[in-house]
């Protein structure tokens, strides 16, 4: 009798603590010795090129003031480009189970004198951030590590303030998605099934965008409880998003975020008004310029306006060739405003030089 009643405590324990659900992911975390060698590769000099951390940090459009959590933070990579990002009159939390992986955080952190940086000590089950205390959270590489994630997406949800957003970095499950090829066998979900786990937890996508190109992609969430289903995401996400559907161009896309009464402004005033003309529009450009892309390297959103810099480049199609002689590059910037979830006006701001010789040797 005694040894039914400790089955039966023993199975009501594993059914109110799930069974672990990243083992293979985590077997290195166990020791010591394991977590240095990990922290090796997490601290390496040239994982900037790889992981790109200013581009991700753009793309969460975090402003100054916000507090941002950083979840698995390890040795504190990410730790500068989020302190930055939320200046002074923000907070950067950084979380970690593990008090070595929190110790070369701290250490990262004098070093480069944050002075806005907290840690914290999680545990698998909870990061331990305040009840509504966080703008965003940042999870870098880590929800494959979560062993009871839907304890994780329950305290992420708690920890969130109204409007706030939880960001998803992670790797593809599928061949060479990670280094060393074992990406098939240590992620635990591909991005379909990762997006429905975290729906399904009390949360709704708001965008998504590949970050490493066959490698990682990045997926922004929200809760869905007090935030109604139709509240707009940040304006900064919502220009992202367009320049997300220029690179990928795609006309159907690029319109389905503009405004009925969309207005395109290039770089001479000339105006354009019109989602459908417009869709035209870009349809016609990208059949002249059918690598033309964006790259933004810095946003700044004050209310509905957002503004960003960076560079446009593409190849002018000769003939319907793409010929190296004929490839651009310029300076640019852009102004958005947004209404609701989508464009309401377009503005270009660039040197039109560099492609209007081309096309001028072009036609000689």
């Amino acid at each position: 009798m005694r040894i039914r009643q400790a089955l039966l405590l023993a199975a009501c324990c594993c059914m109110t603590l799930r069974a672990q659900v990243a083992t293979d992911a985590n077997t290195r975390y166990q020791t010591a010795e394991g977590r240095k060698s990990v922290a090796a590769n997490l601290g390496s000099p040239g994982r900037d090129a790889t992981e790109r951390p200013q581009e991700l940090v753009d793309k969460m459009a975090l402003t100054p003031g916000m507090t941002v959590a950083d979840i698995g933070t390890g040795v504190g990579y990410m730790l500068p480009y989020l302190s930055r990002a939320v200046g002074p009159s923000g907070r950067v939390l950084a979380e970690d189970i593990f008090d070595d992986f929190l110790s070369a955080a701290k250490q990262r952190a004098a070093d480069q004198k944050l002075g806005n940086v907290q840690f914290i000590k999680g545990t698998e089950t909870d990061p331990h951030l305040g009840e509504r205390s966080v703008d965003v959270i940042l999870a870098l590489d880590s929800y494959h590590h979560y062993d009871y994630p839907e304890k994780m997406l329950a305290a992420f949800a708690r920890a969130l303030r109204e409007g706030g957003r939880l960001v998803v970095v992670e790797y593809y499950k599928r061949p060479n998605a990670m280094p060393g090829g074992d990406a098939v066998k240590h992620i635990r979900l591909d991005e379909p099934d990762l997006v429905r786990e975290i729906e399904s937890h009390g949360f709704r996508k708001v965008s998504e965008r590949e970050h490493i190109k066959g490698s990682q992609y990045m997926a922004v969430f929200e809760r869905t409880g007090e935030r109604s289903a139709v509240t707009p995401p940040s304006a900064a996400l919502v220009a992202h998003a367009f320049v997300d559907a220029i690179n990928r161009r795609s006309p159907e896309e690029i319109a389905s975020l503009m405004t009925e009464d969309h207005v395109f402004i290039d770089s001479l005033g000339t105006r354009v008004t019109g989602r459908q003309q417009m869709k035209a529009g870009w349809q016609g450009y990208f059949g002249m310029v059918p690598d033309y892309s964006i790259e933004v390297d810095e946003t700044f959103a004050e209310g509905p306006v957002v503004v960003m810099f960076g560079a446009a480049q593409g190849t002018w199609a000769s003939g319907g060739a793409l010929k190296p002689e004929n490839k651009w590059q310029t300076p640019a910037a852009w102004r958005a405003v947004v209404r609701g979830s989508a464009i309401a006006e377009w503005r270009v701001y660039a040197d039109n030089e560099p492609i209007r010789k081309i096309m001028a040797r072009d036609r000689q």
